[in-house]
């Protein structure tokens, strides 16, 4: 393990992601913004230039770009060269937070208010998918190695969405950690990811709250 300075002398870091290229994004909440580190350890910071800064999770694109969400400026949120593109859902319930990048492009993301899935194309077209049980509270989405494509219900469900983008019940997580806690802040299934080698093997990965 190696420990990068970061700039400024007050740092909240949230979410990180790793590029293709080697270096990695993360938010930086005290600044406004949401930074890169380069592989030599510069960082370049982009301020969102909102009064008030609250993100989710990001995720670095094949393009070199980073998509996070913006949970006070409730945005799907593109940042390339530059320059910030938000993209704003429909759904008047709130709550964006989880983001993955698919291979081609397309951009998913979950609504905890709103109970459903985004997905955005790469020509910026907006989708929603509902998750098929009420109150879930979807924070994280993923996209397998093999291409598949995963969202959770905090509540302890694993969906995997079908070709028509249709979630179904994958895994029943709760089920195996019966002492999982689930009305607290940060409680119950929190998040997941996969082995590099899960379309062989299976194995994923989770975070979740014991009691």
């Amino acid at each position: 393990l190696a420990a990068l300075p970061v700039a400024g002398n007050s740092v909240e870091p949230l979410g990180l992601a790793a590029a293709p290229d080697g270096s990695a994004w993360y938010g930086d909440i005290a600044a406004g913004a949401v930074a890169r580190i380069a592989p030599s350890g510069e960082i370049s910071s982009f301020p969102l230039g909102t009064p008030l800064v609250r993100l989710g999770r990001l995720a670095a694109a094949p393009d070199g770009s980073a998509w996070f969400a913006e949970v006070t400026g409730y945005s799907i949120t593109r940042l390339k060269d530059g320059k910030l593109t938000r993209h704003v859902p429909e759904s008047a319930r709130g709550g964006p937070y989880g983001v993955a990048v698919a291979a081609d492009g397309t951009v998913w993301a979950t609504l905890q208010g709103a109970n459903q899935l985004l997905r955005i194309a790469p020509d910026g077209e907006i989708q929603a998918f509902d998750v098929p049980r009420p109150a879930a509270v979807p924070t994280d989405v993923a996209i397998a190695p093999d291409g598949r494509r995963f969202a959770n219900d905090s509540r302890g469900f694993l969906y995997l969405l079908d070709r028509d983008n249709k979630p179904s019940v994958y895994s029943n997580v709760g089920a195996v950690f019966p002492l999982t806690v689930y009305n607290r802040l940060e409680s119950g299934f929190i998040g997941f990811d996969f082995h590099p080698e899960f379309a062989r093997n299976g194995l994923f990965y989770t975070v979740h709250a014991e009691r």
